[in-house]
């Protein structure tokens, strides 16, 4: 297939969404429920839908406001750590269809630098995405 190439698509995990279902839930319990079977579907109904517009190839990024939102450096730390070794593993046997950029903890700079190293290095991740969040 030579189509186009999705970037910044986004993914969640169950716990993650859990983490940041107040973001979500002010839109409607429709609304929370939608983006958990959309966001959480890794492999299955997404590559259809790639498929069915072309898409060739999908750079994954964990869905905002992501690790940016977690106010406790630690748990920031931990969390990126589970979220990308989670979506490598997701990916691990779908590499011709997708990659994905690294969750970081900007809320410890050393351990944001230390984790992109690793992601790249370890899971062939093609860099990070961060996003704003006050």
């Amino acid at each position: 297939m030579k189509g186009k190439i999705a970037l910044e698509e986004h993914f969640a995990t169950e716990e993650y969404l859990g983490d940041v279902k107040r973001f979500f839930i002010r839109e409607g319990e429709d609304v929370w429920q939608r983006a958990k079977g959309i966001m959480c579907d890794i492999s299955g109904r997404r590559l259809e839908l790639m498929d069915e517009a072309g898409i060739e190839k999908t750079i994954l990024s964990l869905s905002s406001p992501t690790i940016q939102a977690i106010l406790d450096t630690k748990e920031a730390v931990d969390s990126a750590k589970k979220v990308n070794d989670y979506i490598a593993e997701q990916i691990v046997n779908h590499r011709d269809r997708f990659d994905s950029f690294a969750a970081l903890p900007t809320q410890d700079p050393e351990a944001a630098a230390r984790e992109l190293e690793r992601c790249v290095k370890e899971y062939d991740f093609k860099g990070a995405l961060i996003n704003g969040f006050c």
